[in-house]
């Protein structure tokens, strides 16, 4: 629970430190004397976001410090320790704003971001101001008030989760076939790809043969007068060799010759040979087969036109062929990834499923009793002939983060009416008093140790008032209540009695905060009984006030 409230140079508060009681305290004061700086500062300390305009005065920052007691609040210790900030069975939270805008947030001083102070803040405060009779027309507000009360809230969340997850898979199915788009289509396509170039039976490298063999074919005739006429000049060297040997060997009796002339003409002898064996080799190779032309042509405009249709070159339509081969492969694994998604949806849909059914059960059997408790409440608030039904509407093919259910809220103000939504039945007065018989309710069932209820009474007065007072002063007795009112029949139920006044001295006003004596209550419950002007009369009716509640109670 909230023991300590320290709060420096915000707004209209200088210097202002609170510190609170269990069970239930009133905050009461005149119009406008700052009341709602108190809950504002609060909220700050809690996570709500900061305004520059909210730093007092000239001062250039303003600091809010609130303590908690955490020894009957196993879950919110649990949560420090995990996040690592957890020090002893106390808690403080410090929010620091300057006036240029920026905020700091600490737990434990230890420094945090907004959002795990606010995440924490919503585990120790619960505040219902007048705001929340404008929630209460919000069919999800509703919702979230009956899982409230059901205990239904780790329920629920459950179901978040498994819709959240059923999402997420429905979300990359989705993406899975927009890049793959006509998955048949694509598959035929490739396999078509692949055919056309297989049909070719290319082999590595045989393009380049293909294009020698071509060009071999086309002008075979012309290399066949060429190697002739290369043939017939070897010939005659050949055939002149032996004169030129003749001649050396004449030479050489004549005179000592150099024997390397010798070797060199034994040498042209071989080669002359040896190049007239190739040419009538490469003779015979030639062929002037017109046929083979023609098969060789047609191959390779076939090869050619399909590399022009792959836009690459002939020699690389094999790797083509390797890469249509990849993105078939791999076309096919997408194809076996979108079945085993299919199969994870499926299961996801049917945990979801379950977990929706069960929370709607549980809301039906709930509803019923929150409706029944609602009326008990608004009997006591006056409302004896309202009645209230909370409908919680079933569809299976709803699929949504919050399960199959519609829950709406039903009133029937008065006799003879219909029960209808409550945004179309209840006047601003109705409203008011249907709204705090709801928040008790719910404030029961709430996990939050600090309940604030912020001027939730406005629009009710006399006898009806101080069965509100009552009310909040029974839930105090397992919650710790802070309320701020301007009713006297709401004040008098509360243990422990604040008041707020707002003070000005040489043109400087500020809201200080005390808590009350015995004799300032009584003083504090006549003004607010009968305004300024306090006779004996309303003093001795608020000390009448306050004795019966202190015996009632």
């Amino acid at each position: 629970m909230l023991i300590h409230l320290s709060i420096n140079n915000f707004v209209l508060v200088e210097n202002l430190a609170i510190d609170f009681n269990p069970n239930m305290t009133v905050l009461t004061g005149e119009t406008g004397a700052g009341k709602s700086i108190l809950i504002d500062a609060l909220s700050l300390a809690l996570g709500q976001r900061a305004d520059a305009g909210q730093v007092r005065g000239n001062a250039t920052s303003a600091n809010i410090i609130a303590e908690f007691d955490l020894s009957k609040l196993p879950k919110v210790v649990h949560w420090l320790k995990e996040n690592d900030l957890h020090q002893t069975d106390t808690c403080i939270l410090r929010r620091a704003i300057t006036s240029n805008a920026r905020s700091r947030c600490f737990i434990n001083d230890k420094p945090c971001t907004l959002a795990t102070l606010n995440q924490l803040g919503q585990m120790l405060v619960q505040i219902h101001g007048q705001h929340a009779q404008q929630k209460l027309l919000q069919r999800d507000y509703q919702r979230e008030m009956l899982d409230e009360y059901a205990h239904a809230t780790e329920s629920a969340q459950a179901v978040q989760q498994a819709y959240q997850n059923y999402r997420q898979l429905m979300q990359q199915k989705q993406a899975l076939l927009e890049n793959n788009l006509d998955y048949f289509k694509q598959k035929d396509y490739l396999q078509y790809q692949i055919a056309e170039i297989d049909q070719l039976d290319l082999q590595p490298g045989e393009v380049t043969q293909l294009n020698n063999q071509q060009k071999q074919l086309a002008n075979a005739d012309r290399i066949l007068n060429l190697t002739q006429q290369v043939d017939a000049i070897l010939q005659q060297q050949i055939q002149a060799l032996p004169n030129a040997e003749r001649s050396l060997t004449e030479i050489n009796n004549l005179t000592v010759v150099n024997d390397n002339l010798a070797n060199l003409l034994e040498t042209v002898s071989v080669n002359l040979q040896e190049a007239a064996t190739e040419i009538n080799a490469l003779q015979q190779q030639i062929q002037n087969d017109p046929q083979a032309l023609i098969q060789v042509e047609a191959k390779l405009v076939k090869i050619y036109d399909l590399a022009r249709k792959h836009q690459v070159e002939a020699e690389d339509l094999l790797e083509q062929q390797a890469q249509l081969q990849q993105d078939l492969v791999a076309l096919e694994e997408k194809q076996t990834l979108l079945d085993m998604i299919d199969g994870k949806i499926t299961q996801a849909l049917t945990c979801y499923k379950d977990k929706a059914s069960a929370l709607s059960q549980l809301r039906q059997q709930q509803a019923k009793k929150l409706s029944t408790a609602i009326e008990k409440n608004l009997r006591l608030v006056g409302m004896k002939a309202a009645k209230c039904q909370i409908q919680v509407i079933t569809d299976e093919a709803n699929i949504s983060g919050h399960g199959f259910d519609k829950v709406e809220f039903l009133f029937q103000a008065n006799p003879g009416n219909k029960l209808a939504s409550l945004a179309k039945i209840a006047s601003g007065g109705e409203l008011s008093r249907v709204s705090l018989a709801i928040q008790v309710i719910t404030a029961k069932t709430s996990a939050t140790p600090t309940l604030i209820f912020d001027e939730v009474d406005v629009g009710i007065g006399g006898q009806i008032a101080e069965r509100v007072g009552k009310l909040l002063q029974t839930l105090g007795q397992s919650v710790q209540v802070l309320c701020i009112t301007h009713l006297a029949q709401v004040a008098v139920c509360a243990q422990f009695h604040m008041c707020v006044a707002k003070i000005t001295k040489k043109n400087n006003t500020q809201v200080i905060l005390q808590q009350l004596s015995t004799m300032d209550k009584i003083q504090e419950i006549a003004r607010m009984i009968s305004g300024e002007r306090i006779t004996d009369a309303t003093l001795a009716h608020a000390k009448e006030l306050l004795e019966v509640n202190n015996t009632s109670s």
